[in-house]
């Protein structure tokens, strides 16, 4: 078996943080001199959770969680506001070759994000039938007695 340093069991990303005020009550608690395992059955939070608040505190004064980094976006505003010239300019361009016309290395889906985010779509020409003898000899025929 593995000695060391453990993760605690109940530190889950997917579950809800605890609440400000649950923080601020076991903080309270444990500078009134009360040990962090009953400040634990106290407030129904496992003891790694208190033990983790609780550091956060005295290292860093922190009460409230650390806010998250986000992945960084694949274009930058002045990449934005050219996809967006573009496709204003030459409305009947793909996604795939604004791409290529600005050289971006962001996916096509993102460039059709940045148009979707300014509220811009794309246009699909209408379908036209395909005439057939039959269809094009009716439509000389009708044109034909429209004329006289």
């Amino acid at each position: 078996m593995r000695r060391g340093r453990q993760q605690c069991p109940h530190l889950n990303p997917t579950m809800p943080s605890v609440p400000e005020e649950d923080r601020l009550r076991m903080i309270h608690l444990f500078q009134e001199g009360i040990r962090q395992r009953d400040i634990a059955k106290a407030t129904g939070r496992p003891l790694c959770t208190v033990n983790r608040i609780l550091q956060a505190f005295r290292d860093e004064g922190r009460i409230k969680n650390l806010p998250r980094g986000r992945r960084p976006r694949a274009t930058t505003s002045e990449q934005d506001m050219l996809i967006v010239a573009v496709a204003v300019v030459k409305p009947s361009l793909t996604s795939k070759q604004i791409k290529c016309e600005l050289n971006l290395s962001a996916s096509t889906k993102t460039v059709r994000r940045r148009l979707h985010d300014v509220r811009l779509r794309s246009c699909v020409p209408a379908r036209k039938p395909n005439l057939c003898e039959a269809n094009k000899l009716a439509t000389l025929l009708l044109a034909e007695d429209h004329a006289t």
